[in-house]
Formats: C-alpha cells, sequence, structure tokens
C-alpha cells in the first residue's frame, strides 16, 4: 500500500487525504466516513480501499 493508510478499530483511516481519494472511492462504491482530512473505511472494504489508494 501506498502508505496512505492505518488500522483504527474496524476501520482504515486515511489520513491528508485530498479530493481525488473522495471521487475514486464514491465512483468504486465504498462507504466512507470523512473527519477533516482523514477518511475511515470499513475494514471489511480493505482490499477495495488498497486499490483505490494507489
Amino acid at each position: 500500500m501506498g502508505g496512505c493508510s492505518e488500522q483504527d478499530g474496524d476501520f482504515i483511516k486515511w489520513t491528508n487525504s485530498k479530493e481525488p481519494q473522495f471521487q475514486r472511492l464514491q465512483k468504486a462504491g465504498i462507504p466512507y466516513i470523512h473527519r477533516g482530512t482523514d477518511i475511515l473505511i470499513p475494514d471489511n472494504y480493505r482490499e477495495e480501499a488498497a486499490a483505490c489508494c494507489s
């Protein structure tokens, strides 16, 4: 992974996320919680999120 995620309980947390990452998640249909510049993604979407991360 490109080092943009870390584990946060039942979520994967992306820090310092940029707009293109939000758009990739939306297009892929991955649910996420937006907190400031962080994105929390349910852990069961780990592989899909990793594809969007790169």
